[in-house]
């Protein structure tokens, strides 16, 4: 299988697969007996140098032509060059075409004919026309946005290819690059898209930006699955750290508990000071200790639990002990993962088969493989963190116990030397 098999590639249809303008000009000529260059309808959209504007009873005359099967049978229109030979093409190297258009959705099997006798392949097409009718560019931005939306529940998107900025307000709203053809809008160069937003005026040029996008969405996935065993090595590097913080923290204790056994003295205000050096640094240590075994406890890395620390209970100790005497509590609950392996043992092949997506679909809510190894990477962190922060209290409890025994063991010979010779 194509490794671009997985990702699917949204394109508008009209001026951008199909050069519509022609069809625009062919109504004007014959319906209107309107004479007008291609640039000049490429350039505007509405047509307000024919119409007025888009409320006149010329116009909405014109939009039902062109919106209409005779429209689409008796103007035909040509494709831009190139467009269906990159179109096939992509087809061809695995990826999933998706043409999104603002045409009403009852010109489906002309537009679906139109495209075939273009000479598009489609095998791996799929065409979603606007089931409201509504054919403003409001209105139509509005329409793609949702589709797109419904559109990434289920597939892997690469990019957005379209002629108009409404085209790249759906994309970068669903946090998609866009690629924005032949267009003449204002206001285009101010655009901007966090990921990624292209201006291209051959589809040559088209197919190599999507090459590129795809190669930066890889190099992205990448880098997330290291992150991932990043973060799932850090956690067996933060107990490293707090077992070197609870073997310092467990000597303090031992050296200054002994100290304090043995020779505190209240006798003179110096003394006091030198012994409650030595009280304070023996009760950061054992704080310490309370926050590292905190941070060392072992937690949830996935699902709604993730970070918490893993729940048992006093019953799991009797099973522990007598494993065989006390089955009953085996488990914490009924989603315990020891329950549920147990249950998965007696159910169908089919059930075991497909017991990865339950699970993922039961514990995340998605078994979307993009949804599930996000979640995967901040769960990770999330579990981090929550050893971290007790690991971070319990260093800087630990650090202020090594200085005040460090201030105790420079300072409490000379205090002895100073109340001796004040005896």
């Amino acid at each position: 299988m194509s490794a671009n098999a997985k990702y699917s590639i949204v394109f508008d249809l009209d001026n951008t697969i199909v050069d519509t303008s022609i069809r625009k000009q062919k109504i004007l000529k014959k319906e209107f007996d309107i004479d007008i260059s291609l640039e000049e309808i490429k350039k505007d959209y509405y047509l307000l140098k024919c119409f007025g504007n888009k409320e006149s009873v010329t116009y909405k005359r014109f939009a039902e032509i062109l919106d209409s099967s005779d429209g689409i049978k008796k103007f035909k229109a040509d494709s831009f060059s190139n467009s269906i030979t990159i179109l096939n093409k992509l087809i061809a190297d695995g990826y999933k075409i998706i043409i999104l258009s603002a045409r009403p959705n009852l010109l489906i099997q002309e537009t679906t004919e139109e495209l075939v006798a273009l000479g598009l392949n489609l095998s791996s097409v799929e065409i979603h026309l606007n089931d409201s009718g509504i054919r403003t560019s409001d209105e139509g931005s509005s329409h793609k946005k949702m589709m797109i939306n419904t559109f990434l529940q289920t597939e892997k998107i690469l990019a957005v290819v379209g002629d108009r900025l409404s085209d790249m307000s759906a994309a970068k709203e669903n946090h998609l690059p866009g690629i924005l053809f032949n267009a003449f809008e204002e206001g285009m160069a101010y655009f901007t898209n966090a990921a990624g937003f292209f201006i291209q005026n051959d589809w040559i040029d088209i197919y190599n930006t999507l090459q590129k996008i795809r190669q930066g969405n890889e190099q992205i996935e990448e880098l997330r699955l290291k992150m991932i065993d990043q973060y799932a090595s850090f956690l067996g590097d933060l107990d490293n750290k707090i077992i070197l913080n609870v073997t310092v923290g467990v000597g303090i204790m031992g050296v200054s508990g002994a100290i304090i056994n043995q020779k505190i003295s209240f006798a003179t205000p110096l003394e006091i000071f030198t012994s409650l050096l030595l009280l304070f640094s023996f009760l950061c240590a054992l704080i310490s200790l309370l926050y590292s075994l905190q941070s060392v406890t072992s937690r949830h890395t996935s699902g709604s639990k993730a970070e918490q620390p893993i729940n048992v209970k006093i019953y799991n100790a009797i099973n522990i002990l007598m494993p065989n005497w006390f089955q009953k509590y085996k488990y914490v609950d009924e989603k315990d993962p020891v329950k549920f392996y147990e249950d998965l043992k007696a159910q169908s092949e089919t059930e075991k088969k497909n017991a990865h997506i339950t699970y993922f679909q039961e514990t995340f809510g998605t078994y979307n493989p993009d949804a599930l190894l996000n979640l995967r990477l901040f769960a990770l962190k999330a579990s981090n963190y929550s050893k971290i922060y007790p690991e971070r209290i319990s260093t800087k409890l630990l650090s202020i116990s090594v200085l005040l025994i460090s201030i105790w063991v420079l300072v409490d010979p000379l205090i002895k030397l100073v109340v001796e010779s004040g005896r």
